[in-house]
């Protein structure tokens, strides 16, 4: 999603310039420019469920997507963790205060079959 798109607002790429989110000379990304935010650590978070999935790989079930939806920290970590610890960073998310002003409120695994009967889906929500 760099400047493949279907529809952008008339102004958004004249607007990243000024900003200067987008440097002169550069080529306009509308990825790099809009798609995640620096503090919401939203990268962090994709990384460390990509690195949970590719160490998965070939266990990749329903069960296997649920534990990391409910990674506390660290992929792979050993000792406990506790939500008033947790930060931006941790894929299940829990309010804590001004550093960790929000929280995960639901998460979606489907479970997807050649046999669409057989498809099932589980959603969590607070």
């Amino acid at each position: 999603m760099e400047d493949d798109y279907d529809a952008i607002h008339p102004k958004a790429i004249e607007f990243a310039y000024k900003k200067d989110w987008v440097k002169k000379g550069k080529t306009f990304s509308f990825r790099k420019v809009f798609f995640f935010t620096l503090f919401s650590k939203c990268r962090i978070r994709r990384e460390k469920t990509r690195t949970m999935g590719t160490f998965k790989k070939w266990n990749l079930d329903a069960n296997a997507a649920k534990e990391i939806l409910r990674m506390e920290e660290e992929p792979l970590q050993t000792e406990d963790s506790y939500p008033a610890s947790s930060n931006m960073g941790s894929v299940c998310l829990h309010a804590t205060g001004p550093i960790t002003p929000n929280e995960t409120t639901a998460s979606l695994v489907a479970e997807l079959k050649p046999n669409l009967s057989k498809n099932r889906f589980r959603f969590t929500g607070t």
